[in-house]
């Protein structure tokens, strides 16, 4: 989106390469972010690594108001095909990305899992 006071740009951030072009890629979230009239509705964008280091960004998601999406982040190989996946959270729902990944920044495939029980307290970790 476009930068704005209360973003929170970097709020979390995690690192793989999601591309597979053997250069690392910065996960960032920005939990405050507006997208169009939804007041922080929050996002997760990546900045692609390449040989002079970052460079160019694609959003891979956006929220809805109110849900600090970006707020939790975490990368993993979640579902053990070799390739990094994007764990993104905030207060509505959780967000599974499944890679590899366009420099577009569209996933292999995405399943979203809604905040049915109003859960606000959850956190994402891997390790």
């Amino acid at each position: 989106g476009t930068p704005e006071a209360g973003d929170a740009f970097g709020s979390a951030v995690a690192s793989a390469d999601l591309d597979r072009d053997g250069y690392a890629d910065l996960v960032v979230g920005s939990r405050g972010e507006k997208i169009g009239a939804a007041e922080s509705a929050g996002g997760v964008t990546v900045l692609w690594g390449g040989p002079g280091g970052l460079a160019g960004g694609s959003t891979l998601l956006t929220g809805e108001e109110y849900d600090g999406l970006g707020r939790w982040l975490a990368v993993g190989d979640f579902d053990g095909d070799g390739t990094p996946d994007v764990l993104g959270a905030g207060h509505l729902a959780l967000h599974a990305l499944s890679g590899p990944f366009t420099r577009d920044g569209v996933a292999a495939s995405a399943t979203e899992i809604p905040n049915a029980d109003d859960w606000r307290n959850l956190d994402v970790a891997a390790g």
